[in-house]
């Protein structure tokens, strides 16, 4: 005996449907899984991290620590320039420190404006800047700006030491 299996119009629609459905789900999330990653940024040395954190500065030179303690924006890397020299990018929770000449430095985060500030570190002082992301008009924007040597500190703790451009 030969069965016959006859399809009817309405159970081949529903279960295109259906197999429409799963697919639109499945890249629904695919693009959340996308937007919610991390940016990946390359590390220092643990050692180098462990060092940096101690926070004494060259007593011939200046020390100047730039953080970023946010997790908004999160899936971006910011460029980072000290006297227009590129040095790295920051992602979530990344750092990063320079010692450098006492006097007169300029830092800026390179989102869709440029961001700036300036900054006189003193000779065996210690400076910490803030990069933080801002939502606009248009997308993300960054900022850096000073802060005080308490912020500064549980920020730069809470993060790692981001691995600097070579020159």
């Amino acid at each position: 005996m030969t069965t016959v299996f006859v399809a009817k119009k309405e159970n081949v629609m529903k279960s295109k449907f259906t197999l429409f459905h799963q697919l639109e789900l499945c890249l629904i999330g695919l693009s959340l899984l996308l937007l919610s990653s991390c940016a990946v940024v390359p590390l220092a040395e643990e050692s180098a991290d462990t060092d940096a954190k101690k926070f004494t500065a060259p007593s011939d030179k200046s020390r100047i620590y730039l953080f970023r303690d946010e997790t908004f924006g999160a899936a971006l890397t910011v460029p980072i320039t000290l006297d227009s020299q590129l040095m790295g990018q920051t992602g979530p929770h990344i750092y990063f420190v320079w010692d450098v000449e006492p006097g007169r430095h300029i830092i800026s985060c390179l989102g869709q404006e440029i961001r700036t500030v300036e900054i006189f570190p003193k000779k065996g002082g210690t400076v910490f800047i803030k990069q933080e992301m801002l939502m606009g008009t248009a997308g993300t924007h960054c900022s850096v700006y000073e802060v005080s040597e308490d912020q500064g500190k549980v920020g730069v703790l809470d993060g790692k030491l981001g691995k600097q451009v070579k020159h």
